[in-house]
This record gives structure tokens, C-alpha cells and sequence, in this order.
């Protein structure tokens, strides 16, 4: 075994000790000591493309809490990594980015597939490391100290997580001398002290917030994108201050009784200030829904955020003070316990009005039946979720789903592209069951790397996966389609993926630039930027399995079937400026 690749051993044998399980390798020939190794260590799994790569493992990310390792080799490559390596920055997601390097001095000379891979992704990492050439260091204690660094950087108890890189140069002798293999119990973790936590202090802090809200009557609990507290503590809490929960589709706790989740279309009602809040209690990242945020900042109230990362990221401009704690649970456990119960009403005021809204919301969506919005209500339906009540009506026998999550009940993953989807999942799904899990990339909100996300997640969760994309979406991210259908299959797994297809960017439409009389004859060209794409023909052509309707998406739900399935729903590109309330 040669120099480097006694390296790669100690840092990735080092990382695997640590806890890291998932390695995506981008082929290279300067990286070659890496991936030879990380296949040994690793469930490794193979993608060609860099942007794709990155946003496997970004899903991988998501649905384990664990971060993965992605390896690239020297140049160009890298920097493909960069948009999902900004949407982790932003998500507080951990990736290890390994990018194989020349010499210093080659780099310096201006060699073959060299660029500047120091600091590469800027401030949209946490931590940047450029080693010293691999082969000349013998000490194991390096690669250590390394290793340790960055795994502190990545794990999810890190109020500061997010993503690392570390630039690593290797020599010109790339090959490995032999086939020995690896044995990662020479490299245990040398134990150390968990850090004190320091936030327990904020006790004090907690406490007297509690004497300032528990005389509030008219106060909500927001329950953003979150993947790390008690959902029971939320509903708890909201039982003792008798204060509604606004809960996000991305929050995964619209299975809750009585869950306030058509506030959006309730926000642009006229009389909304008949319940409108004064102190409002935000639990993972804010609500989706931009209406509501422009109503209640209106009123200027107070808004007190409990946070997991110290990320420094308010986008609704609207934080009044802000509870950075690794254990938010520890800050509901406070709460609960301090709070005497306060019966107001509110609540249940709020939830008439609720049913006021849908009740609307179901005139609008009878009297468009052929629209988009009435579309991805049929969808919310299937999945559990309906508009008028919270009746699980999931599919008949998707219990053929394999792979069960702790509670024992199968699992369902969910994806929801950015642009139009996760604003129609926001507003029309009202119910969502608990044995499915929801996500987006909704750190960046960008439509990039969509496919191979969703991928991550299925590998990540080993369960079966749903995308629910736009048709631009969807085309941005399509030369990963064959990808997905050889992990799918490999994986014993079965992804779908549901294209609205609405002849480009439906968003598009509910901009000043789609009615704009200067714009109007490019809006087409250069705005709403159909694909013009058959994703069937596509699809076929890549193994993947087609559908083409509503029972397509319940025969592949049902079926769970190893493989991907494209489910290509079409629909009006306005249809959905019909019934502007609700977009």
C-alpha cells in the first residue's frame, strides 16, 4: 500500500469511527486514493456528474442527520458542487466535500486541471482546510486532528452545523499497490468530555418569557421546517397557553388535532384581524406562506424564534428576540413546566375561522375542477391529506411499503420542488399522516438538483420516495433520470417522480412580468420558458416505468415496485390565475 493511500486510510478510516456511513463518489483520476478507500469504508454510491453528486448527498443529509462524504477530484469539479453546498449552508445540513488536489506547486504552474480549490465555496462553509501533500505525511495524528475538526463542524449537534470542505494534494502516484483491505477497528474515536452546554443557561431567559406571554391571550405557535423536536412538546404547549399551531407543510406535524394549516388563504380574508395575533412563538424556520408574514408584521408584534442552529437567519425581517439552543426540547421542557394553564378561547376561535376558509376553499376548487390548484389537491388527497376533514385517506395497500420507520408504520418520503409545488402542498394539503416525512430545499430555494435529492433521501431513509415537480424542475435536473432508476433498482427501492406538467414556469404567471404590456411578447421566450420536453418518450427511454394520471399515482404507491416511475400529470399553464385566492 503506498503513501496516499495510507492517508486516505487513517482520515476516512478516522471519519467512519466518528459515525459518518454514506460516501457519493464523483470519478476522477487525482482522486483515486479517495475513492479506493471510501468504497472499502462506505455505502458508496457512484455518480458521474459533481451538481448531482452534491445534491445526493444533501438528501442523504436530510433524511439520515448524518453527513456524507463526497469526493471529487481536481479542477473543474468541485465547484459543480457549489449550489448544493449553498443550499446545505442554509438548511444547516453537514457534507464533508474530500476534493482531490495537485501539488502546491503544480497548482501554482498552472497544470492540467487545476484552478484555485482553496476556500473554494467561501462563506458557504463552515469549516476549509487545504492539507499538506498526502504523501509526506507519515503521522497519523494529522489526519486525525482533521477528521475531528470536521466532524465537529458537520454534526447535527453543532449549533453552528453546516458544510465542510478539505482540500487535499496528492502526488503524481495514484494507484494502489495492492488490494488489502481495511479494518476501521484500528482507528476508534479517542474519547472525549461531551462540551457543556452552555445554552442550559438560557433557563432564565425562558423563564421569563413565560411571564410575558402567560397573560397573552391571542398568541400562535409557528411550526416551521423541522427535523428535531418533540412534536407531543408543541401540542402540549399550545394545550397550556391555549394558542393555536400554524403548521407549516414542511414541518411535519399536520397530523396533529386540531393543527391550524389554511392560515395563507385565511391571512387574505377581510376580517382576519377579528383573530389576529399579538406574540407569536416560531419553532424551526418560518412559514412558507408570504401573505401571512405581510398581515402580522402589519401588526408589529412580538416574535420570539427557538433555534437550533445559530445560523443569524431571519428573511421575514421580523425577529424580536432570538433562543439558540442544541436541545430544543430542553426549551419546551421549560415552558410547559413554568406556564400555568390559560383557557382564552383563542384557539378554538381561530379554528372556526378555519373552517370558514376551507369551506370557501372547497367552492373554489368545485367550480375549477379542471385547474391546477384542484389537481394538486386530488394529489393531497391520495396521500392522506384532504381539504375538508382530517380523515386519513392514504391509498389502499400502501402498507406493501417494506421499510417501516421506529414507530413501526411504513414509510413514505416526500419532496416538493420549489416554485409552485411547495406553495400548493402549503395551502391544499391540509393533512399529512405521520408516518410520512416531507421535505424541500427550501435553505437556498432553488429548483436545482431536485432528482438527486429525492435519490439521497430514498437511499438515506431506505424507504419509498415521492417527488412532486414542476416541469422546468423536473427538466433541470433530468440527466440524472437514469441515475436514479440504477439506485433505485440496486437499492431495492422505488422513487417517483410527479411532473405538473403546466408548459413552464407556472410561478411566472403570478407576476406583474406575465401581464406586462413591454413584456408581454417575450414572456413566453424568456419568462415562462417551456421545456417543450416529452417526458414520457424520455422516461421510456431511460428504463423508468410511466404513468399518466391520478390512478398511475396510486397503482405506483401501491405497488412499490424497485425502480422509479414518472407520473406525468398535465394541466393549464393560467388555469391556476382562476382562482388567484389561493395561489
Amino acid at each position: 500500500m503506498n503513501a496516499n493511500v495510507d492517508a486516505c486510510f487513517a482520515l476516512l478510516g478516522r471519519l467512519k469511527s466518528l459515525g459518518i456511513t454514506h460516501c457519493v463518489i464523483s470519478p476522477g483520476g487525482r482522486s483515486t486514493p479517495l475513492a479506493y478507500v471510501a468504497n472499502q469504508l462506505f455505502e458508496a454510491s457512484v455518480v458521474i456528474d459533481e451538481r448531482d453528486a452534491g445534491f445526493v448527498a444533501l438528501g442523504l443529509s436530510a433524511s439520515t442527520g448524518v453527513a456524507p462524504i463526497v469526493i471529487t477530484t481536481s479542477g473543474s469539479a468541485p465547484s459543480h458542487l457549489y449550489p448544493a453546498i449553498c443550499e446545505a449552508f442554509n438548511s444547516n445540513l453537514g457534507i464533508i466535500v474530500l476534493s482531490a488536489d495537485h501539488p502546491h506547486i503544480e497548482r501554482a504552474a498552472g497544470g492540467d486541471q487545476t484552478i484555485n480549490q482553496v476556500d473554494l465555496f467561501g462563506t458557504h462553509v463552515r469549516y476549509s482546510f487545504d492539507t499538506k501533500l498526502a504523501s509526506d505525511i507519515s503521522d497519523k495524528s494529522y489526519w486525525f486532528e482533521i477528521s475531528d475538526n470536521i466532524f465537529k463542524t458537520v454534526s447535527s449537534d453543532n449549533i453552528n452545523c453546516g458544510p465542510a470542505q478539505l482540500n487535499i494534494a496528492f502526488n503524481k502516484v495514484l494507484t494502489p499497490d495492492g488490494d488489502e483491505s481495511y479494518s476501521p477497528g484500528s482507528f476508534d474515536i479517542i474519547s472525549e468530555e461531551a462540551p457543556e452546554d452552555s445554552e442550559r443557561d438560557v433557563g432564565t431567559i425562558l423563564k421569563n418569557i413565560c411571564i410575558e406571554i402567560e397573560s397573552i391571550p391571542n398568541g400562535v405557535i409557528t411550526l416551521g421546517r423541522n427535523h428535531y423536536m418533540d412534536i407531543s412538546k408543541i401540542q402540549n404547549l399550545s394545550n397550556i397557553l391555549d394558542w393555536p399551531i400554524f403548521a407549516d407543510g414542511n414541518s411535519n406535524a399536520r397530523y396533529i388535532d386540531g393543527v391550524i394549516t389554511s392560515y395563507d388563504f385565511m391571512s387574505r380574508q377581510n376580517n382576519f384581524d377579528e383573530i389576529a395575533p399579538s406574540y407569536v412563538l416560531q419553532f424551526g424556520e418560518p412559514l412558507i406562506s408570504s401573505t401571512l408574514t405581510k398581515r402580522t408584521n402589519s401588526y408589529k408584534m412580538n416574535v420570539t424564534a427557538f433555534k437550533k442552529f445559530d445560523d443569524g437567519r431571519d428573511p421575514n425581517l421580523n425577529i424580536s428576540k432570538s433562543i439558540i439552543n442544541n436541545d430544543i426540547n430542553f426549551c419546551l421542557d421549560v415552558l410547559i413546566d413554568t406556564l400555568n394553564k390559560n383557557s382564552t378561547g383563542f384557539k378554538n376561535k381561530v379554528l372556526a375561522f378555519q373552517d370558514d376558509a376551507r369551506n370557501k376553499i372547497e367552492i373554489l376548487l368545485s367550480t375549477n375542477v379542471n385547474s391546477e390548484p384542484n389537481l394538486f389537491s386530488e394529489i393531497g388527497k391520495i396521500l392522506g391529506g384532504t381539504s375538508t376533514s382530517h380523515e386519513n385517506t392514504r391509498v389502499a395497500n400502501s402498507e406493501k411499503r417494506s421499510h417501516p420507520n421506529q414507530s413501526g408504520e411504513p414509510l413514505l418520503n416526500i419532496l416538493l420542488g420549489n416554485s409552485m409545488p411547495v406553495r400548493y402542498a402549503e395551502r391544499l394539503w391540509t393533512y399529512i399522516n405521520s408516518n410520512t416525512r416531507v421535505f424541500s430545499n427550501r435553505g437556498t430555494n432553488g429548483i436545482d438538483g431536485s432528482l438527486s435529492t429525492a435519490t439521497g433521501i430514498a437511499i438515506g431513509s431506505n424507504s419509498q420516495t415521492l417527488a412532486v415537480l414542476g416541469d422546468v424542475t423536473f427538466a433541470h435536473d433530468l440527466g440524472f433520470l437514469p441515475h436514479a432508476n440504477k439506485f433505485a433498482i440496486k437499492n431495492d427501492l422505488n422513487i417517483i417522480f410527479v411532473v405538473i406538467d403546466n408548459a413552464g414556469g407556472a410561478i411566472f404567471s403570478h407576476l406583474p412580468q406575465s401581464t406586462n404590456e413591454y413584456m408581454k411578447d417575450l414572456y413566453n421566450e424568456i419568462v415562462k420558458t417551456d421545456p417543450e420536453i416529452d417526458f414520457n418518450s424520455v422516461a421510456k427511454s431511460f428504463k423508468c416505468r410511466t404513468g399518466h394520471d391520478l390512478n398511475d399515482l396510486k397503482s405506483a404507491l401501491s405497488s412499490n415496485n424497485p425502480g422509479v416511475d414518472v407520473i406525468i400529470l398535465k394541466t393549464e399553464h393560467y388555469s391556476g390565475r382562476d382562482i388567484m385566492p389561493l395561489v
